[in-house]
């Protein structure tokens, strides 16, 4: 009889052993079956919902919800996956600590590199150098956006205008007009210099697309503030992407440069060496 109880009490912790409670009656064989659907799903997920984008142009609520997003879509589709390939012995206790280890660990990580990334980006590091085309009133919105969001890591170099009379004019907080646009390549040669942003009318400038041209084979990034003028010159980027994204509260235009192996672009690196 004491081997009876004693086979009777190692059944029963096999039975309600935390491993057994946990993974069901999944053998081995399920088991990693279904952690390689994890990893393959959580990695298409998570880039889908641009979990790991830049946190430069954006909030940690709006990181926190495309975060929550995207775990939600993979465990939907976790479950979807299940079903077809026949894995019904996982746990659902497993499937819910998962689900919230999932999001308790994300949103801290997040919180805690968005918090250090714009500490560091207030005291002047890791920042991006913006020229602004125009010192009117679209201008002065950007620089307003830039300088209440020091967290986001960009600094105004200066303003360039059309017109030679308006060059040194202060625009607002300290920015000036610092050249014309037909000097454009010249600044882009002599200075580093990270992204263009368009906040005038692009009928007004002369040459614009050529302008964009040559920004976009030099590798800078160049942004058009609305209104929604590129359809006047039908340009289209031999190197960009076109889509529609916010920039620090501004609905903007980005044409981002595509980087080609073939262009090092040793000359931003030696102004940044010096």
């Amino acid at each position: 009889m004491p081997h009876g109880r004693g086979l009777c009490r190692g059944i029963l912790y096999q039975k309600t052993s935390p491993a057994r409670v946990l993974s069901g009656s999944c053998n081995s064989a399920q088991l990693l079956s279904f952690l390689l659907m994890v990893v393959i799903i959580w990695y298409l997920t998570l880039g889908s919902f641009r979990v790991y984008a830049s946190y430069r142009r954006t909030t940690y609520p709006e990181i926190f919800w495309n975060m929550l997003k995207a775990v939600a879509t993979g465990m939907a589709i976790l479950f979807v996956a299940m079903y077809i390939f026949k894995i019904a012995n996982v746990s659902r206790i497993l499937l819910g600590i998962f689900f919230l280890l999932n999001i308790g660990l994300l949103a801290a990580s997040k919180g805690i590199v968005y918090r250090v990334l714009n500490k560091y980006r207030k005291k002047g590091f890791n920042f991006r150098n913006v020229v602004i085309i125009g010192s009117w009133e679209r201008a002065k919105d950007v620089i307003n956006a830039i300088g209440f969001q020091l967290g986001a890591g960009f600094r105004v170099l200066g303003c360039l205008e059309i017109d030679p009379a308006q060059v040194g004019n202060s625009v607002k907080n300290g920015i000036r007009v610092i050249e014309t646009v037909d000097s454009m390549k010249k600044i882009l040669s002599e200075q580093v210099v990270d992204e263009i942003i368009f906040a005038m009318p692009l009928k007004k400038i002369r040459s614009a697309d050529q302008h964009i041209a040559v920004a976009e084979e030099m590798g800078v990034s160049v942004r058009i503030i609305p209104d929604w003028q590129i359809h006047y010159l039908m340009y289209q980027p031999g190197k960009a992407t076109i889509n529609f994204e916010d920039f620090l509260g501004i609905p903007s235009r980005p044409l981002g440069p595509l980087l080609l192996p073939t262009q090092p672009f040793c000359s931003k690196v030696r102004l940044t060496l010096s």
